[in-house]
């Protein structure tokens, strides 16, 4: 009833939605945001970068002429000099002298040349320089005292005319790379100049937009303020059925206590009046007795004997009867007592829920209208508003806790081929459900975490001593560090996931399991026709059927090794009479086992190399 008011409610919220012209003018914003780089800026710029000295590149033979290094200058002059002789790049000091020296005129090329190729490293290298030995011993002669300055004025009279083509060659050089230069600034000022305009146009558009759209947001602010408005309404409305939805379940636990009360006091008159009546016939019997043997204690003397073993006979057989159906009427009670308590243990934990729901409905209506109630949050509070009657239906349909711990006893043996299984390994169960195989695990001394996404289900195990976290299970396997756990069991959780999250699930559990780690898993068999076609939909959760070769494949594909098949919980009927191949493969496919366990190992690093080979 709840969960229909909260719906209605929800419906009537979805009613407000925004009228056409707002969705015209989401269009509007949308299209006064979707400018690129391109609309500001011409894509067709193109502006190369200007290389005023040619590029260098060292010769595998180690051989250079003269020439290959003097055409360049200055700083890459140096920085080139010592890639070509000393094979390595220029170090600081070193390169910075040589470059002030050039700079100062105190050396030239010649010089720096002479000074790296003839230096105890130069020497080591043995790099070759052809027509370097005769300008650098001219450059020698240079430095003898007064001769050399005869000798210098000489040569330089003699290269006086290449020394002019030089010097005109020289400025013809200049003027070319200051054209260059002057094309390339130019260039770029255009594109500047043009990208300039665009952008102009470009803002002129978008500040008409600003103000074509200032009056449809004046509008759009009304009508958020008028839901506001409608939406205060509707948490009013909320939180009135919510408090009539309390009153009501409150009413039926008074109820269903004073029909418990009553229904004792009967049972307390009924076992009253049968112990009257036990009374009443003992003592009726005992007088008879008694009268029987006064009156006839001479002439039946012998018959008196029988006659008190057939009353007492008889008062036995009746004195066990009434046991009998009192012991009857005892467990009546008891089961009587266990179904309305576990009934008024729903209704409290649905009604804990629903206020729990309320309180965060009311916070969120406290924090600021209208963003505490979207579509995402009213899905993930309906999420959990069945849990209650999902845990009821498990406790209906799953059987007997005692009964489903002895099934799960088949893979205790399992566990033990880990190499130490104790308190320190470390064991997840996703969708641990009612928590049997982990209480099983708690008796075996070993401790487990167990994850579901039922609230009911998990706060029932927190409740029992059981260490259980409310999540969903991806999520928590996700959040789990790589080789962490030495266990991971999935009980009748396959068959409820989709074929995408069941092999995202089987990856997150590989990569968390410790090498030699295990995976258990059980779900129903659809070999058997019973299940297969009627059994298995018990369950509305249920997705699809998942024969024992497709899950096997799923593990193997996932990556575990030695992966095992365990037929498990044959039918309790009595199966077909007959020798035949008919009735033998009736049999099997009716009355074979119900559910199998798939059992898979994460591999050691060694086999997963062999395999891949």
């Amino acid at each position: 009833m709840i969960v229909q008011r909260m719906r209605q409610a929800a419906a009537r919220k979805g009613m407000h939605s925004l009228p056409d012209e707002h969705t015209d003018l989401a269009a509007k914003s949308t299209a006064a945001t979707n400018y690129s780089s391109t609309d500001l800026f011409d894509p067709e710029i193109d502006i190369h970068p200007i290389a005023l000295q040619p590029s260098f590149e060292t010769h595998s033979d180690d051989r250079y002429h003269v020439d290959d290094l003097l055409k360049f200058s200055d700083q890459q002059f140096v920085e080139n000099a010592y890639r070509a002789i000393l094979k390595r790049p220029a170090d600081a000091v070193g390169a910075a002298g040589l470059l002030e020296s050039l700079r100062a005129g105190a050396l030239n090329k010649i010089d720096v040349l002479a000074l790296l190729r003839y230096s105890a490293e130069g020497k080591e290298k043995g790099v070759e320089i052809e027509g370097l030995r005769f300008p650098a011993l001219t450059r020698k002669f240079y430095r003898i005292p007064l001769v050399g300055y005869f000798f210098n004025l000489a040569v330089a009279f003699g290269r006086l005319p290449a020394m002019v083509r030089n010097q005109r060659a020289f400025e013809n050089h200049v003027i070319a790379q200051q054209e260059t230069l002057v094309n390339q600034i130019n260039h770029i000022g255009q594109t500047l100049i043009s990208n300039a305009r665009q952008t102009a146009e470009v803002l002129a558009q978008r500040t008409a937009l600003i103000r074509e759209l200032e009056p449809q947001l004046q509008n759009l602010r009304q009508q958020l303020e008028t839901l506001s408005n409608e939406q205060a309404t509707a948490y009013e409305v909320i939180l009135t059925r919510t408090s009539e939805a309390t009153e009501y379940v409150e009413e039926r636990l008074n109820e269903e206590a004073a029909e418990r009360q009553s229904a004792f006091a009967i049972l307390r008159e009924r076992l009253s009046a049968h112990a009257a009546e036990l009374q009443e016939q003992q003592r009726l019997s005992q007088i008879e007795f008694e009268a029987l043997v006064s009156n006839e204690r001479e002439t039946r003397s012998n018959s008196l004997n029988d006659l008190a073993d057939q009353l007492r006979d008889l008062t036995l057989a009746r004195f066990s009867s009434l046991s009998d159906e009192l012991k009857h009427l005892d467990r009546q009670t008891v089961i009587s007592l266990t179904a309305m308590q576990e009934r008024h243990q729903q209704l409290t934990s649905e009604l804990t829920l629903q206020e729990q729901r309320l309180t965060r409905l009311l916070e969120g209506a406290g924090s600021g209208l209208p963003a505490p109630l979207t579509s995402v949050e009213i899905s993930r509070e309906e999420s959990h508003m069945l849990d209650a009657f999902y845990a009821g239906f498990d406790e209906q349909f799953r059987g007997d806790r005692h009964e489903i711990k002895e099934r799960l006893k088949v893979y205790l043996p399992f566990i033990s081929r880990l190499r130490s299984p104790d308190r320190a390994t470390r064991i997840i169960d996703i969708g641990c459900g009612r928590g049997e195989w982990l209480e099983l695990l708690k008796e075996q001394g070993l401790s487990a975490i167990g994850v579901d996404a039922n609230t009911v289900l998990a706060r029932q195990c927190v409740a029992r001593g059981l260490t259980v976290v409310e999540a969903d299970l991806l999520t928590f396997l996700r959040e789990q560090p790589d080789e962490s756990v030495s266990i991971v069991s999935g009980f009748h959780i396959v068959e409820h996931l989709p074929l995408e999250m069941l092999v995202k699930v089987l990856g997150e559990v590989m990569r968390v399991l410790k090498t030699g780690g295990l995976l258990l898993l059980e779900t129903p068999n659809p070999r058997n026709v019973l299940v297969g076609s009627c059994n298995f939909y018990f369950d509305p959760t249920h997705r699809n059927p998942l024969p024992s070769e497709v899950l096997s494949f799923l593990v193997e594909s996932r990556g575990f090794a030695r992966v095992e098949v365990l037929p498990l919980n044959p039918s309790n009927d009595q199966p077909v009479a007959g020798d035949s191949d008919l009735v033998a493969r009736f049999n099997r496919y009716f009355y074979g086992p119900m559910d199998y366990g798939v059992v898979g190992w994460k591999p050691q690093p060694a086999a997963i190399s062999t395999e891949s080979h």
